[in-house]
């Protein structure tokens, strides 16, 4: 057997007959190719493609994770440097100052932060487990009540959403159990 045989005939018949239609004729070209030279090799090749497709893959998940990482610590950078007080609240010993980025809440979906300090020393305070829910009593009526959904974004600092229905002042209510603490806090926010 020669050179041609070993590598070039097997490589150029798997270049050439990449679709299931060519099995016949593959076959065919295998038993007079001596068919172990070429099964051998073609079974080499697949073998090789598929790791360098799944190397490729795992580096383009790769990728896609690291440029996720650094948007969304973009993003909360932003988020974080761009905010203005809603409301600041001290309770004991905690300071808790609720903030958006337009320093309100409308109408609908809004996006905030609350960030729980030390009153004596103005460093993050670790609440821990953070909830914070809204009502607004109406006459005549129950009371309308949200609550929203939070996560922490950093020492002292947790990120949150909720949904607000319509305009009016809303009663707020902030608990938190954490190394930090345990407690909860009552405030009025106006809904514009």
């Amino acid at each position: 057997m020669g050179i041609y045989s070993r590598c070039i005939l097997p490589r150029l018949i798997d270049v050439v007959m990449r679709k299931e239609s060519d099995t016949a004729e593959r076959k065919r070209l295998v038993s007079l190719a001596r068919g172990r030279v070429l099964e051998k090799t073609f079974r080499l090749s697949l073998q090789g493609h598929r790791r360098k497709t799944r190397r490729t893959e795992m580096k383009r998940g790769l990728l896609y994770v690291v440029v996720g990482l650094v948007v969304a610590g973009t993003q909360s950078a932003v988020f974080a440097a761009d905010l203005k007080p809603i409301h600041t609240q001290k309770t004991k010993d905690v300071v808790i100052t609720l903030e958006s980025e337009s320093g309100q809440w409308k109408p609908g979906k809004n996006d905030f932060a609350l960030t729980f300090t030390s009153a004596q020393d103005k460093k993050p305070v670790d609440a821990g487990k953070v909830s914070l829910s809204t009502s607004m009593a109406m006459s005549g009526m129950a009371p309308m009540i949200a609550g929203a959904t939070l996560a922490p974004s950093g020492p002292g600092r947790y990120r949150g959403a909720i949904e607000l229905p319509d305009r009016g002042t809303r009663q707020v209510t902030v608990t938190w159990d954490g190394p930090g603490g345990k407690g909860s806090t009552k405030f009025s926010v106006p809904v514009r």
